[in-house]
């Protein structure tokens, strides 16, 4: 469902409500952790961001466009979905 995928999405990308993945980024950078090692966590959080964004994509394709389940459309619909997940990772 919709709501669903709002929440996996938040959960995934914001770390829950405690928002782990800033705070992480922060507390690295406060630490005066390897530069190197940073940008390798901001490369996982740009990952997991792109895949929420395939998710969200996704659901609204398939659950807010209104196409008919049977159609030619929708099967053109899922290829594409697909295309861009493939692009996305």
């Amino acid at each position: 469902s919709p709501k669903d995928a709002r929440e996996m999405a938040s959960f995934r990308v914001f770390g829950g409500a405690n928002g782990m993945y800033g705070t992480g980024i922060q507390g690295m950078v406060d630490k005066n952790v390897c530069c190197k090692d940073v940008l390798i966590q901001i490369s996982a959080i740009r990952s997991a961001i792109n895949k929420v964004g395939a998710l969200m994509l996704e659901n609204y394709a398939m659950n807010c466009l209104s196409l008919d389940e049977n159609s030619e459309d929708k099967e053109k619909l899922q290829e594409l979905i697909k295309t861009m997940n493939t692009f996305m990772k």
